[in-house]
């Protein structure tokens, strides 16, 4: 990417150095940039440290016993470093986790609705349902199913999507986990991408296999 074509930088990690136990070192030197209204991938193959960073960014390294112990993570400008998850996620961070981990006995509209809890504008929920349905609407197709029985790719838009309705206050913001599926599943997360940069939003990606990921994040016009 230019450096003309940055713009505001949304998100932007600084050099970050993460520990594990007080001694073991996972990360050192870790720099990244997500300018506003742009999608950003971050490319690495396993145990490059791809999810260790999203945990940096989301406030998750505690239960793993780590912590971020030099560089900075800034999000609008303040730094988030260390902070608790609660806190990023109000803040308009929100992570997808690798592996999905949807509520499998729940039905899709309960597990989207599981990402609205810290909200307090009940009455907006429900039209940010229907726009999760419009980003996805093979979502809207088997609301009623149990998550248990969706297929993998359709767990991951349910995953995108329940992040999302956690966070509309500021528009669509996400941070977020994509992996290559089978070309149809792929196909339909790569439209609700490209319908969530139309709309102005925010995104980040990250794939664990570096040739899944160009398609996943690529926005067709």
């Amino acid at each position: 990417m230019r450096p003309e074509d940055l713009g505001n930088i949304l998100l932007e990690v600084n050099n970050i150095e993460v520990v594990y136990k007080d001694i073991i070192q996972v990360l050192r030197g870790v720099s990244l940039k997500v300018p506003e209204g742009q999608i950003t991938a971050l490319l690495g193959p396993n145990g490059a440290g791809k999810t260790t960073t999203l945990r940096a960014i989301s406030g998750l390294l505690v239960p793993e016993d780590g912590k971020v112990v030099s560089g900075s993570i800034l999000y609008r400008g303040e730094n988030i470093a260390n902070k608790p998850p609660e806190q990023i996620v109000l803040k308009g961070i929100v992570q997808v986790p690798e592996g999905r981990r949807v509520f499998k006995h729940l039905t899709v509209e309960e597990n989207l609705r599981v990402g609205a809890v810290t909200r307090r504008d009940g009455a907006k929920v429900r039209e940010d349902l229907e726009r999760i349905y419009h980003y996805f609407p093979k979502l809207a197709l088997i609301r009623t199913r149990l998550a248990g029985y969706c297929s993998g790719g359709e767990q991951q838009m349910l995953a995108i999507g329940r992040a999302l309705l956690a966070n509309p206050k500021d528009g669509s913001k996400i941070t977020a986990w994509l992996r290559g599926r089978s070309t149809a599943n792929l196909d339909k997360c790569e439209k609700g991408w490209c319908r969530l940069k139309a709309e102005g939003s925010h995104g980040w990606a990250r794939e664990s296999e570096i040739w899944g990921a160009a398609p996943a994040i690529q926005c067709k016009h």
